[in-house]
């Protein structure tokens, strides 16, 4: 379960977020929209531990994000599956060895790393650039190493998906719903950020919308709008 309670994010020239109060129940999936600047990226950072809210608080699976140690917070991470919006690939090595590399750094022994990572590349359908460098890749082959390198981690509760369909066209992109479909399947909570209020494929039951730092509405995705208020103590 994922709880954001009364959280807050402040600049000294800014408030990126204000009072967002949203709960995600272990083994469902919403989707956060807005547009850019609303605070979408913020939400995706606290949820990580590279940040910390000014006021409120952060829960995951009974963790409280603040004030705990950099060792808990990095165990946190561990159990993430993360497509970030902007993705890291280390330039020098191959789209495997990017991909193993995410479970290398979660302590999974070489050669099962190497094997998870070869039927991630294989369901995310780039099997065939498993051997380029990832410097020598387009945009939307990154991504797509980024979607990989998320898959590729079967024991991760929870997978946060920050734009993930930057870059991907109408196609691209309902494929990807349906593969962040099937996580949610198989027990993972799903989170995804994301400027579309709606990622085709992917059947979330809940919509939430992010405006200016606060949370304008949550909606069920068959057009029920409930109320926030109650919600979260």
């Amino acid at each position: 379960m994922v709880r954001f309670i009364h959280v807050a994010r402040a600049w000294p020239d800014r408030e990126v977020l204000v009072d967002v109060s949203l709960c995600v129940d272990s083994g469902d999936a919403l989707v956060i929209s807005g547009p850019g600047a609303a605070g979408k990226s913020t939400l995706v950072r606290l949820l990580l531990g590279l940040d910390t809210p000014t006021h409120g608080w952060i829960v995951v699976d009974d963790l409280v994000l603040g004030g705990s140690t950099p060792e808990v917070l990095a165990a946190h991470r561990r159990r993430i599956g993360c497509i970030a919006q902007h993705p890291l690939l280390v330039g020098d090595l191959t789209v495997e060895q990017n991909v193993a590399l995410a479970l290398d750094v979660s302590g999974a022994p070489t050669r099962p790393a190497q094997s998870a990572a070869n039927e991630a590349l294989e369901r995310a359908g780039i099997d065939a650039l498993r051997g380029r460098r990832a410097g020598t890749l387009s945009a939307v082959e990154r991504r797509w190493v980024a979607v990989a390198r998320a898959l590729a981690r079967p024991e991760a509760s929870l997978l946060l998906a920050d734009e993930p369909t930057a870059d991907l066209d109408a196609r691209d992109a309902r494929r990807l719903g349906a593969l962040l479909a099937e996580e949610r399947a198989a027990g993972k909570t799903i989170v995804v950020t994301s400027r579309e209020p709606s990622l085709a494929g992917l059947g979330a039951h809940r919509l939430a919308l992010l405006d200016a730092g606060r949370i304008t509405l949550e909606t069920a995705t068959q057009g029920r709008v409930r109320s926030l208020a109650g919600r979260i103590p």
